[in-house]
């Protein structure tokens, strides 16, 4: 785990400043490595937080096809009791 202070800075800092000073070198040996491990972190973070985003885009997408798909089926439905009640109208059925 990160150090509290250096995670504080880093976070201060920014992924891309922090990014920049590892490559630049500004950072000594440990700090380097704890900006790394930092990065690391960082960089899971933000593949959970897309995941997640898409996982919810997938959800409310799907959501909006099944509303659809209901919309049509109870439509479709309608459509059929009305053909039936013509059919037994014409018959004269009692």
């Amino acid at each position: 785990m990160v150090v509290r202070s250096s995670t504080d800075e880093f976070e201060r800092d920014g992924v891309k400043a922090v990014r920049e000073n590892v490559k630049s070198g500004h950072y000594g040996e440990p700090k380097k490595q704890q900006a790394l491990m930092w990065l690391n972190e960082q960089k899971t973070k933000r593949k959970q937080f897309r995941d997640t985003k898409d996982l919810l885009a997938l959800a409310r997408r799907t959501a909006r096809d099944t509303r659809l798909t209901l919309v049509v089926a109870g439509l479709m439905l309608l459509i059929l009791i009305a053909i039936v009640a013509r059919l037994f109208v014409e018959q004269g059925t009692p």
